[in-house]
């Protein structure tokens, strides 16, 4: 389960024109430890969820993820968490992952 950060979600096309859904967000995993994650989606099937939930991504939506090839990154003391997302829903308030 992620948060979205604050940094708004993007659709675009990469460089072989398949639409890429790309979500920065966080992990919170204690009050003062917090992993940052970039979740990354390909396809019409990325594309067509963004445009539907478009409206509910806010800063700090709850996110839960089916993700592969998950790689750390770390740029100076800053460590990025990146993953190929295959699967995304969000958690509406109240309601259980």
């Amino acid at each position: 389960m992620l948060f979205l950060s604050r940094t708004p979600p993007a659709l675009t096309k990469d460089n072989r024109g398949e639409w890429t859904v790309t979500l920065l967000c966080v992990d919170r995993i204690a009050n003062h430890q917090v992993e940052p994650w970039k979740l990354i989606w390909k396809g019409q099937q990325a594309a067509d969820w963004f445009s539907a939930h478009l409206p509910k991504l806010q800063p700090g939506t709850v996110l839960c993820a089916v993700v592969d090839n998950i790689r750390t990154h770390t740029m100076g003391r800053m460590t990025e968490i990146t993953a190929r997302a295959s699967a995304l829903w969000l958690v509406e308030k109240g309601g259980a992952a």
